[in-house]
């Protein structure tokens, strides 16, 4: 979760382009972290590489003398159908983040229907809880029934809801425009 704020960080100062490039960067870093990041590249790339790989002893946390903080070594406790599913969701979790970006450099306000449903995954709910199965090899038909996408919908929705009272300025501004209020400068 911590790592999807430092995307919000990079995203939020650029448009739909420059989002897409630093979308690029990570999923490329998340898919191959053995991977050394090119020189020049935005550090973006290889805090993500960081995020999901660190080499040493597998199935624990280890702490990255680099970024001060721990990191799980995602690749070496990942079931194969956990990660992929886990990369899937980033990367539905990054394009939402670019339709944001685009979004707010066209002016674009949208529906409250079509807010909530951007909402729902530039929170970045669903790769974080998706870390919970990580270790577990959950067959792709379990993870795809109705009743367990429903409650996944239902824990992002409550994340959603929870985060409106945390909600930054210039997100509050778009959501009181699409809800068709004024604000009122005092």
């Amino acid at each position: 979760m911590a790592f999807m704020f430092v995307c919000d960080e990079y995203t939020d100062k650029v448009d739909n382009d420059g989002a897409h490039a630093y979308a690029k960067i990570v999923m490329d870093a998340l898919r191959n972290p053995q991977k050394e990041r090119p020189q020049g590249e935005s550090n973006l790339g290889e805090v993500a590489r960081r995020s999901a790989y660190i080499s040493g002893v597998p199935l624990s946390c280890a702490i990255d003398d680099d970024f001060g903080r721990f990191s799980l070594q995602a690749t070496e406790v990942a079931s194969t159908s956990s990660w992929n599913r886990f990369i899937a969701a980033f990367e539905e979790y990054l394009n939402s983040v670019i339709d944001e970006a685009a979004d707010r450099a066209e002016g674009h306000i949208r529906n409250i229907s079509n807010y909530l449903e951007l909402r729902r995954l530039t929170i970045g709910g669903y790769p974080s809880y998706l870390c919970l199965e990580l270790g577990l090899d959950l067959p792709d038909d379990v993870m795809k029934h109705p009743t367990m996408k429903s409650l996944l919908s239902l824990v992002a929705d409550t994340i959603l809801l929870t985060n409106v009272g945390n909600i930054h300025a210039h997100e509050y501004i778009n959501l009181t425009k699409t809800l068709g209020y004024v604000l009122v400068q005092r």
